[in-house]
């Protein structure tokens, strides 16, 4: 594609006419890489009982309690929260 002037190149109204990507989709293998396994769900809510307190899984990047397990939100007040 040819422009009239060098700027008309780097106009945001034609990038990525030339370069077009396909837009990222998320398929299922990646879905099942970013969710947790029932087992590593019930082990971690296992923790939590044992310490009787919840706590914040670095490894994971989930909050846990015993009474809920695995949090799927962040809970409003993260500060009861210990960081393991």
């Amino acid at each position: 594609m040819e422009f009239s002037s060098p700027f008309m190149a780097k106009s945001p109204l034609h990038q990525g006419i030339e370069d077009k990507k396909p837009s990222v989709v998320e398929t299922d293998a990646s879905k099942e890489k970013r969710e947790l396994s029932q087992k590593t769900k019930d082990s971690l809510q296992q923790k939590a009982c044992k310490r009787d307190k919840p706590f914040y899984s670095k490894k994971h990047g989930k909050y846990v309690e015993c009474e809920d397990g695995v949090l799927t939100n962040t809970p409003k007040n993260t500060s009861t929260y210990e960081k393991l």
